[in-house]
């Protein structure tokens, strides 16, 4: 019989919450219950044992069990951590793979957008069009990650079917997925609607004969895009 529990640290306590009582209120009640063990222990093995001297270091902490007892999560949360970092640096680098690419094809459809207009049509009318385009390249490219994500997910999982403890995940298509998928699409049109747009919106004030070559409009231009060409390559250094 282990009376003083020298040798239970493999164990796991699991409580119900009393009426009315929170988990602070719970914790400290436990810390009380720890002290007198303690003490006791002390009596018993003597104030200079080891064992005594590291419990008097330690206390109780209580955890929610909410979400269920799962050491995997412990174990797998820096990692996922690091791979939520990389993720998001994968996705700032396409977004400015992405820009540059709308930015590109704006320009080279400049003047298409100066004509239209000369031609009768309305500003509000070439912006709508270039933002639909941009919206619709990214749900689009929404649409494809979240198949791939599906594929990747299936293929990675194969590595845990090895492991001698079995490891369940849930990893169904649900409003979490979703949302992360959905907030990944607006952070694209984000960065993809001002370059989309800003042939249409400048068009007005554009002459179709202008030589931008020489302009201090062009020159704002070729600048920008450098900017975002050396913010693109550092993204990618850094990654």
């Amino acid at each position: 019989e282990d009376r003083l529990g020298t040798g239970a640290s493999w164990l796991r306590i699991i409580g119900r919450l009393g009426l009315g009582q929170s988990v602070e209120q719970a914790t400290v009640s436990a810390n009380l219950i720890r002290q007198r063990f303690v003490a006791e222990k002390a009596a018993e093995l003597g104030e200079s044992s080891p064992e005594v001297a590291r419990d008097r270091k330690q206390a109780v902490a209580l955890l929610t069990a909410t979400t269920g007892y799962a050491p995997e999560r412990a174990r797998y949360a820096r990692p996922l951590m690091i791979l939520s970092g990389i993720t998001a640096l994968v996705l700032l680098v396409a977004c400015a793979n992405f820009t540059n690419l709308m930015l590109a094809r704006s320009e080279s459809r400049r003047r298409e957008f100066v004509i239209r207009l000369a031609l009768g049509g309305g500003t509000w009318r070439l912006i709508r069009q270039s933002a639909t385009e941009c919206i619709l390249l990214a749900v689009v490219a929404g649409f494809v990650g979240l198949l791939f994500a599906s594929w990747a997910t299936t293929v990675s999982l194969k590595q845990f079917a090895v492991m001698i403890v079995p490891v369940e995940f849930a990893l169904e298509l649900d409003a979490r997925v979703l949302t992360f998928a959905s907030a990944c699409v607006a952070v694209v049109i984000a960065f993809g609607l001002w370059p989309s747009t800003r042939p249409a919106r400048s068009a007005a004030t554009a002459s179709v004969c202008q030589s931008t070559s020489t302009s201090r409009s062009g020159r704002r231009r070729a600048l920008a895009g450098r900017m975002m060409l050396i913010t693109q390559l550092a993204m990618c250094t850094v990654l």
